[in-house]
C-alpha cells in the first residue's frame, strides 16, 4: 500500500454519510488508474482497522464512525501504514531545545505543531527561567539562535510554546484535541532527545503503552506511560496511532508491581495547551 492510493480510495469511501453503500466495483471503477490489488489491500486493511464494514457476499462496502471520524481527521493513511510512516512523516518536526541556566547547558525536546504555527511546543520546565541557546533539527542543524520569545500558561500545566517558524521542508504534527482518547492499553510512540553520555544528541524514538489516565494533585490531566524516560526527553511528543499528538514528555517515575519496579513516564495531556494560547484551526 503506498499513501496515495490510500487517500485516493478513501475520498471515494469516506465522503458519503455513515452506513451508505458503495458496490465494490464502482470503487474500483472511480479509481480508474488503480489495480484491483492495490484496492483490495487497502480495503483489507481499512476493514481490520474497523473503519469499514465489508459484505463480501453482496460485495458492498460502507464507512464506519470510526472511519468518518478518522477521515476528517486526516489520519487514515497514518493508521494503516502504521509506525514506520509516522516516524517517517514527521521525525524532522521533532527538534532539540539546547539552553542554559544555573546549571550550565541542557537540552530538551520540542515539535513544531501545525496547530500553533510559528512556534515549537515543549515542556515549561525545559525553558522557564532559563536562555535558549538555539534550536537543532534531527540532523543536528541549528534552526534559530537569535532571542525567541516564549509563550508560558499556568503554572500547574507544563507546556510552552516558543517563537520559531518551521522549515518549508518540514510536515508539522497536530494535536490529538479530543478529551476521551487516548485510553487504557493504548500504544504511542514516544520522540525525543536524551542524553546518552560519550554520544552525540539523536532523535530518540520508542513504543509505549498508556498505562494510566490520571491527574495530578491540581487535577491537570495526565498519562501514564510505559517507557523509560530520560533526561533530555522533557517536551517530546506522545504520538497516538493516528499520527496525532495526546502527550508531552514530562518527567520518569518508577512504579512497582508485584514487588517489581519498573520505569514509567508521567506526560501532560495535550488538550490542556488551549489553557496556554488557543490554536489556530
Amino acid at each position: 500500500m503506498d499513501p496515495e492510493t490510500i487517500k485516493i480510495v478513501s475520498a471515494i469511501i469516506f465522503k458519503r454519510p455513515a452506513g451508505e453503500k458503495i458496490d465494490l466495483e464502482n470503487v474500483r471503477l472511480i479509481a480508474g488508474q488503480l489495480g484491483a490489488p492495490e484496492i483490495d489491500a487497502v480495503l483489507g486493511a481499512m476493514e481490520t482497522r474497523n473503519l469499514i464494514s465489508i459484505d463480501v457476499h453482496r460485495r458492498i462496502a460502507s464507512a464506519t464512525l470510526d472511519g468518518i471520524a478518522a477521515f476528517a481527521s486526516q489520519c487514515i493513511p497514518e493508521l494503516l501504514l502504521g509506525e514506520r510512516y509516522i516516524l517517517a512523516q514527521y521525525r524532522p518536526a521533532v527538534v532539540h531545545v539546547i539552553v542554559s541556566g544555573s546549571e550550565g547547558e541542557a537540552g530538551g525536546t520540542g515539535f513544531f505543531c501545525a496547530d500553533y504555527p510559528g512556534f515549537v511546543v515543549t515542556a515549561s520546565h525545559v525553558v522557564h527561567d532559563r536562555k535558549i541557546l538555539r534550536i537543532e533539527d534531527h540532523d543536528g542543524h541549528v534552526i534559530r539562535t537569535d532571542p525567541m520569545g516564549i509563550v508560558l500558561g499556568p503554572k500547574d500545566i507544563d507546556i510552552a510554546l516558543v517563537d520559531c517558524d518551521v522549515p518549508a521542508s518540514v510536515r508539522p504534527l497536530r494535536i490529538n484535541w479530543r478529551t476521551d482518547q487516548p485510553t487504557e492499553l493504548d500504544k504511542v510512540l514516544i520522540l525525543g532527545y536524551p542524553f546518552i553520555p560519550n554520544h552525540m544528541p539523536s532523535l530518540f524514538c520508542a513504543r509505549g503503552e498508556v498505562n494510566s489516565l490520571t491527574t495530578d494533585y491540581s487535577g491537570r490531566g495526565k498519562l501514564v506511560v510505559s517507557c523509560p524516560s530520560r533526561p533530555g526527553n522533557s517536551g517530546g511528543p506522545v504520538v497516538d496511532t493516528r499520527g496525532l499528538v495526546v502527550g508531552l514528555a514530562e518527567q520518569e517515575n518508577i512504579a512497582e508491581t508485584q514487588g517489581q519496579t519498573h520505569s514509567v513516564f508521567t506526560a501532560t495531556r495535550m488538550h490542556l495547551a488551549r489553557l496556554v494560547r488557543e490554536p489556530s484551526i
